[in-house]
């Protein structure tokens, strides 16, 4: 640390400016600065990583591992003791350091606080001020970039003692590193006069062991104020010769010695200009090597309350111990530690200064952390009463506190956490356990044994095989012994009774599953035995029966019936008949049921659909004529039917029940057809009406002479006939015209025509003749 002195302003006051930049590989924090309790997460660095920064000057800057520490972790740091005494009403005492903001891990506001009080703690200081690590947040300001930035405070005018103390307190919210350098400071202590106290010095350390070394010589009751300076001197003897070597306030080190060096130094006030010097004090080297001190703990340094860790020192003759608060004693090798804390997982640091024979002394620390003890309880399962030659579990569980991790029971000597028993005579157990931390714990419990025959259990049955179809018939759970006044079943989910020899089951559910039911027989002692039986639950298939073409059908017609299942596989049986396939083919003569079972191929469950199939009674179609001519007259003569459809078989019909006479074109055969439907089934009937030439018609004929009939292939035909042209048609026996062709008079009312026959099959046809005033006809036979 770098103090300058002074300026005196207009008030009389003198200013002094120090600087810490955390530069010397020493000890952190350096001298004279202090730790306000733990400061495990202040270190000094040279360069740092989360983020990565070099430090602002120098070789090396201070952190604040607030990377690793856990959240809420505050640790303080504190100036040497800063002089106000002698401020003026117009100086301004300020505080200042830089430090490295950065944006890394935005969520978590990490914080570094600066404070002053009178005494070394926080509590009930004044805050200068706060500001934040993350560059983003505006404590005091936000920045655009990482990097170093200074911050200064104002010290309020109500600090105007002497001894003072600046206090940096960090606070961890588990985000990034927070790095400090170039802290500054101003003092303004009270102007010296006369002559000054030079004081003694205090010598860190006055032996030197391994030949060479340094020490810290720090002077104590001195004179201190403006206007002081120190000059320090050094030498082989008590009477010199002298050398000065330093000029800095009360603490300055030896730097690197390898001989025994005497000190003094000499004070001097500026305003008396006089001075005093301090007595001689010596530091003695020695070849002897220092001591490799070690301390070894009980339980791994974990103390559990009321079981004192034992503390080992090694490597060293003689032995002091701190803090002496937690020790049964504070010499000897072996020491015992019973720290006080208020949480779990608080640590107390202790130190062993370890000395050899030829006074050479090393020191070393552990740290023991304060652990809770876990409770313990056992538990009995069922209860802490059996029956002669019954089990039961007996279970050391955690009361609350860190995780049990050892076990030992007595009577029996086990090591694991829960154990079977079968006493035959009342015994109390034991259970000893540590938790993960090594903390001790035991409970007893005493078990009492029940004389008398335990009940018999034969069987424990179920029907359906144990498979309950969601929705249809419970499962039946029936359980046989002997030696029992009292049986009683659980749980209670889905049974229609919970005692009872006989229960029915029907567990429900959002889906699949099962259910395992304790049946428990109890004598009248009150012992008991236990069996189990599953029910499994599941659903029935999903069926349903589909009519092709539908389920009405007329007499004398059959239905197909289609089992439509969800999932492939299930098997089927059609009730009544045996038929085992998915389509069932249905002949009834009458209204009929059906009824299918289908078992699921996936739960084995069961489940039915009906269809009721109405048969339809179907109408007889019949129907009578008369010829008269080219006018036939049809009779209808149908039973059960109410609606008709007639095909006269000329390309022409009727929907009339009874429809008017019809006239035909032409002789020759006509296929006349009835439909009747009485809504939902249909018959038809057909009969061939023949129209045949009456004699009248041969005689008015004109003259038609047809040669060769019957013929083989070829007829002629003649006829005479006003009109100039005539048409020619072959009409067979179903009354299809079969040849037509149009005739042209031959002169003289004469018409003279060949008929080709020979590519028609052989049967009666008619020779049509048609003009425009008559119409003439004449059977011709194809051989």
């Amino acid at each position: 640390m770098l103090m300058i002195p002074v300026v005196f302003s207009s008030t009389g006051s003198a200013q002094t400016v120090n600087n810490e930049s955390f530069d010397a590989a020493v000890a952190f924090p350096p001298a004279p600065w202090t730790s306000v309790g733990s400061t495990t997460f202040w270190s000094r660095v040279i360069g740092g990583n989360n983020p990565t920064a070099t430090p602002h000057s120098g070789a090396g800057m201070a952190r604040f591992n607030s990377r690793t520490s856990p959240i809420n972790t505050q640790q303080t740091i504190a100036t040497p003791v800063v002089d106000l005494s002698g401020v003026g009403t117009t100086d301004t005492a300020t505080f200042s350091f830089w430090i490295f903001r950065d944006a890394g891990v935005p969520t978590a506001h990490d914080l570094m606080s600066a404070f002053i009080n009178t005494s070394l703690t926080t509590t009930g200081a004044t805050l200068l001020g706060n500001v934040a690590r993350l560059r983003t947040d505006m404590l005091p300001d936000t920045q655009a970039t990482n990097g170093w930035y200074q911050y200064t405070f104002k010290i309020p005018h109500t600090f105007l003692s002497n001894t003072n103390y600046i206090m940096l307190t960090g606070t961890s919210q588990v985000g990034n590193n927070i790095f400090l350098d170039d802290v500054r400071w101003l003092s303004f202590p009270s102007q010296c006069a006369g002559t000054p106290a030079p004081g003694t010095i205090h010598v860190t350390d006055t032996l030197i062991c391994g030949g060479t070394g340094s020490t810290t010589l720090t002077l104590q009751g001195s004179t201190t104020g403006g206007g002081i300076s120190y000059q320090w001197k050094s030498g082989p003897s008590a009477t010199g010769p002298w050398t000065n070597f330093g000029t800095s306030t009360q603490s300055i080190s030896t730097g690197t010695i390898t001989a025994t060096t005497y000190y003094y130094s000499k004070v001097t006030c500026a305003g008396s200009s006089l001075s005093d010097s301090t007595p001689v004090v010596h530091v003695t080297i020695s070849a002897a090597a220092y001591p490799t001190v070690t301390i070894s703990a009980s339980n791994n340094a974990n103390y559990c309350a009321g079981i004192p860790v034992v503390l080992t020192g090694n490597g060293a003759t003689t032995y002091s111990w701190s803090p002496s608060t937690y020790l049964n004693t504070t010499t000897g090798s072996v020491v015992s530690a019973t720290p006080v804390a208020n949480t779990p997982g608080d640590t107390t640091r202790f130190t062993v200064i370890g000395t050899n024979a030829a006074g050479c002394s090393r020191s070393s620390n552990v740290l023991v952390t304060f652990h809770s003890t876990t409770t313990v309880n056992i538990q009995a399962i069922p209860n802490d009463t059996i029956c002669l030659g019954q089990q039961l579990v007996l279970n050391a569980a955690s009361g609350g506190g860190p995780n049990l991790t050892h076990f030992l029971w007595t009577p029996g000597g086990d090591t694991i956490q829960s154990i079977t028993i079968s006493p035959t005579v009342d015994t109390s157990y034991m259970v000893q356990v540590t938790n993960t931390w090594g903390c001790p714990s035991s409970d007893t419990l005493p078990i009492v044994v029940v004389s008398g025959s335990l009940p018999v259990i034969n069987s424990v049955t179920s029907s359906h095989n144990g498979l309950y179809c969601i929705g249809q018939t419970p499962v039946k759970l029936v359980v046989t012994g002997t030696g029992a006044v009292t049986t009683t079943w659980s749980p209670a989910t889905g049974l229609n009774t919970t005692s009872g020899d006989t229960v029915y089951a029907s567990p429900g559910g959002g889906g699949p599953g099962s259910v395992l039911y304790t049946v428990t027989l109890t004598n009248a002692a009150g012992c008991s035995r236990s069996d189990t039986i599953r029910v499994r639950r599941s659903f029935p298939p999903s069926v349903n029966i589909q009519a092709t073409p539908n389920d009405t059908i007329c007499f004398g017609q059959c239905v197909s019936l289609f089992a439509q299942v969800t999932a492939p596989n299930d098997t089927f049986l059609w009730m009544g008949s045996g038929d085992t396939s998915q389509t069932h083919i249905a002949c009834p003569t009458a209204d009929s049921t059906y009824i299918v079972r289908a078992i699921s191929s996936v739960s084995g469950c069961p489940n039915y659909d009906t269809i009721n199939i109405v048969v339809s009674p179907t109408p007889v179609a019949d129907f009578t004529y008369l010829i008269s001519g080219y006018t036939v007259t049809f009779t209808n003569v149908t039973t059960g039917g109410i609606s008709y459809v007639w095909n006269y078989g000329d390309t022409t019909g009727s929907s009339l029940p009874s429809p008017p006479p019809h006239i035909y074109t032409y002789y020759g055969s006509h296929m006349v057809t009835l439909y009747a439907t009485n809504g939902n089934c249909t018959d038809s009937i057909t009969h061939e009406v023949f129209l045949t030439i009456g004699v009248n018609e041969i005689d008015a004929d004109e003259g038609i002479i047809l040669m060769q009939n019957p013929t083989k292939d070829i007829t002629h035909i003649q006829f005479h006939s006003d009109a100039e042209k005539a048409v020619l048609q072959v009409v067979n026996s179903l009354g299809q015209i079969v040849s037509e062709r149009t005739l042209t008079s031959k002169g003289n009312r004469t018409f003279n025509e060949e008929i080709d026959m020979r590519t028609l099959p052989a049967g009666v046809y008619n020779i049509h003749i048609g003009t425009p005033s008559k119409n003439f006809s004449r059977k011709l036979i194809k051989m």
